[in-house]
């Protein structure tokens, strides 16, 4: 879908599928991110042990992308994704190291917030770039942020990105200051955490007005009784 057309569609925010994880890699990628090791195909992981468990660690990585994973779509197009979590429920998987670099915060999660929740990703294929997507993506992430009783959102982006850092600040974050360099980063540069204390009006209202247009009514609701 060309961008000309996609100014003619309405934005269409869902639950991710597990056929949808070829996407999510992508758009992990584009973020600037290298992603696990996932899709997994079906063909794939027969023969030796060790094979056999790298498809099982994919596989489970795949699962928690796509269980907490928004996407955006075109005229039926995936065109962006949000993926994040409250930092509490995933704590000690972050901390023991079980979730991929590319899935947990760079920053130590105790800095990030257990109220937390923590946007892992927040992209969309250039292509598709400048049509309000990330802000309905974002005002999606606060209203499943509210369900799940955060009191905090929180981002990484990369130091020298000052078009991602003026798009969130435009959107009232701020740079927190940490006392500790990133270590688990996959990105060849260093990244600062952002946050905005979530309100919960503001907030509500945020998620309403990105999905007024009427193919897109009632999908905040909807999302956020499927994930909760």
């Amino acid at each position: 879908m060309s961008a000309v057309c996609a100014h003619l569609e309405p934005i269409r925010i869902r639950l991710a599928r597990e056929d949808d994880a070829a996407a999510i890699y992508d758009l992990i990628l584009i973020a600037g991110d290298e992603p696990p090791d996932f899709p997994v195909r079906a063909a794939e992981g027969h023969g030796a042990l060790v094979h056999l468990e790298k498809r099982r660690a994919a596989l489970r990585h795949q699962h928690f992308a796509v269980r907490h994973a928004l996407l955006a779509e075109l005229g039926g197009t995936v065109c962006g994704v949000m993926l994040g979590y409250r930092i509490s429920r995933h704590l000690e998987a972050i901390r023991a190291g079980l979730l991929p670099a590319s899935l947990r915060p760079a920053h130590d999660a105790g800095q990030v917030g257990r109220t937390t929740f923590y946007i892992n990703t927040l992209a969309c294929y250039p292509q598709f770039r400048n049509l309000g997507i990330g802000g309905q993506l974002l005002a999606e992430a606060e209203a499943w942020a509210l369900r799940c009783k955060c009191r905090m959102l929180s981002l990484e982006v990369a130091s020298g990105n000052a078009p991602a850092l003026a798009f969130y600040e435009r959107r009232g974050f701020t740079v927190k200051p940490t006392n500790t360099r990133p270590e688990t980063s996959v990105k060849p540069t260093a990244c600062v955490l952002m946050v905005r204390p979530l309100q919960r009006g503001q907030a509500c209202e945020l998620a309403l007005r990105a999905t007024a247009a009427p193919p897109a009514e009632g999908r905040a609701r909807l999302v956020l009784r499927a994930v909760s």
